[in-house]
């Protein structure tokens, strides 16, 4: 009887003991994965918490800064450009060279998870040394991946990817950091806190990390973030900028010398193969002396001319800042006193009182506008120069008087388009005169039209711009019709060119933005001021 009562008693025994085992593994297990959990969520605070802004990794001596809040999606289209090729075909940008076809090459860029990762607030400065060569300092914020990358000296060099074989763990006394060799080129690259620190250049990325690891008292403003995650902000030192824009002469010398360059200029860009399209806002200190400051001060107003550009013109520049009597007194000091072009005015001011009966100032200045403009002509050499008619009844009363003289041809040539060109002979000390600007016009030819005086030596040039009713080729799609905000947009100084037909100066440089302006066709490049200083845009397009 005891036996048949004990037996079931030892049955459930033995079938409880596998069960209570089972039970205590599983425990074991979720207190050690809880354990994980813990500390994992308490590394991700710790690496959350220790922050450093990524402005206290870069050297302040850069020349151009750039700042954007996704990487990826802001350089990831970028690698692909033609544009892109052509400047890291320059021998400038060595340093960045590497890393940049690097990874336009990588694998790595079609995985997501490189995608989501770099998809993180970048800072890029540039650098360059005394041979013009350029080098940089790339930092990315990577926000609550920094977790994961603080880890990176454990994992990354057992990865066997194709994109990171080549990376080595180095360590070296009061330093590690990760290296990569290619070709004779160098990337150093550390994680430090929430920061990833990389440069092409060993002393700049020393540098920039004894920078971070000191710290600084210096407060840094965080940048806000941008609606569109693909805007890339740019700082550049404002005679850097323009220096490189503009080169060097008399009058950018004389601009130059009023930029401030205790505030940053900045430059946004919006790029692709198609077109390009460049802003850039320069800073100028309004109270240092200039023969400009006038000129600068004044805010920039709409050109009319820039609606008149047909499709025979290849080339524009258009002034829109001052008349021709404020011109001369803002140039005349600029030019060296060899030149003389005091004496020169004063002998065509006598020659032109006794020989017509005004004075330069009146046959000049009393009847003219701001708006001046040299243009260039499909198929002819001879530029044609086109000067704003403020007061068409002063500029009639000059041109009969001088009409009277014996220095005027009295005939009209007629040619195509029923153009009907009147003949001017200038003195020979008015030519002189007009030669120390480059400007050539012994015996101009002229029309009236639409609140502008066109000139120039060739009939021919000015045939194909006059346009009388019902006649020409105004129906003629024009080239400038593709340029977006031709006409509507205010402007001191403008430049329009066609590379098809003629390279504006500015193109003629061997600089890799020369070069990269070179693959678009047609351009503008324009310059307005304000009252915060100066702002420049370039277009082009193909």
């Amino acid at each position: 009887m005891e036996n048949e009562i004990t037996g079931p008693v030892e049955h459930s025994v033995s079938v409880h003991k596998p069960r209570k085992r089972t039970f205590k593994i599983i425990r074991v297990i979720f207190v050690i994965l809880m354990l994980l959990i813990l500390l994992a969520g308490i590394w991700i605070g710790i690496a959350w918490m220790q922050k450093v802004p990524s402005r206290s990794a870069i050297p302040s001596d850069y020349s151009v800064f750039m700042h954007t809040d996704s990487a990826y999606k802001t350089f990831d289209h970028l690698l692909d450009l033609q544009v892109t090729d052509l400047i890291l075909s320059s021998p400038g940008v060595r340093g960045a060279k590497f890393a940049l076809i690097g990874l336009k090459n990588s694998k790595m860029r079609e995985k997501k998870l490189f995608r989501k990762i770099t998809s993180r607030k970048t800072d890029l400065a540039f650098y360059s040394d005394e041979n013009g060569l350029f080098n940089y300092i790339a930092v990315i914020d990577m926000g609550p991946y920094a977790a994961l990358t603080r880890l990176s000296p454990l994992y990354l060099t057992h990865v066997h990817n194709d994109a990171v074989k080549d990376i080595e763990y180095v360590k070296e006394e009061g330093l590690s950091y990760f290296r990569i060799q290619n070709d004779g080129a160098f990337c150093y690259f550390k994680p430090y806190k929430n920061l990833v620190i990389a440069s092409g250049s060993k002393d700049l990325f020393v540098k920039s990390m004894e920078m971070v690891k000191q710290g600084s008292d210096t407060q840094y403003e965080e940048e806000k973030d941008s609606s569109d995650d693909s805007s890339l902000k740019i700082e550049v030192k404002p005679h850097v900028l323009f220096r490189a824009l503009t080169g060097r002469n008399i009058i950018t010398q004389e601009i130059d010398g009023m930029l401030d360059d205790s505030v940053p200029a900045y430059i946004s860009l919006d790029v692709d193969d198609s077109k390009i399209n460049v802003d850039m806002k320069l800073p100028i200190d309004f109270n240092r002396e200039s023969h400009f400051s006038n000129l600068i001060a004044r805010k920039s107003t709409v050109p009319s001319f820039g609606s008149k550009l047909s499709s025979d013109v290849t080339s524009c520049t258009l002034l829109n800042m001052a008349n021709l009597s404020e011109l001369k007194d803002a140039m005349f000091p600029l030019f060296p006193k060899s030149d003389s072009l005091e004496t020169l005015w004063s002998g065509a001011q006598k020659v032109c009182r006794v020989l017509l009966g005004m004075t330069l100032d009146d046959i000049l200045f009393k009847w003219s506008g701001q708006e001046i403009a040299v243009l260039g002509v499909k198929g002819c050499e001879q530029t044609v120069f086109a000067v704003e008619v403020a007061d068409e009844n002063e500029r009639d009363r000059v041109f009969k008087k001088m009409s009277s003289s014996l220095f005027v041809k009295n005939e009209a040539s007629v040619t195509r388009y029923g153009a009907k060109l009147n003949h001017l002979m200038l003195p020979s000390l008015v030519d002189k005169l007009l030669s120390v600007f480059k400007i050539s016009l012994p015996s101009p030819y002229y029309f009236v039209q639409d609140g502008f005086i066109y000139l120039s030596q060739s009939p021919e040039a000015l045939s194909k711009l006059y346009v009388s009713e019902g006649a020409g080729s105004e129906d003629e799609e024009s080239t400038w019709d593709k340029m977006e905000g031709l006409s509507d947009q205010p402007s001191s100084i403008s430049v329009y060119y066609d590379l098809a037909q003629k390279t504006p100066f500015f193109l003629k440089g061997n600089n890799s933005f020369a070069q990269a302006l070179s693959l678009y066709g047609n351009g503008r490049c324009s310059i307005a001021f304000d009252s915060e200083g100066m702002n420049i845009n370039l277009y082009a397009c193909k």
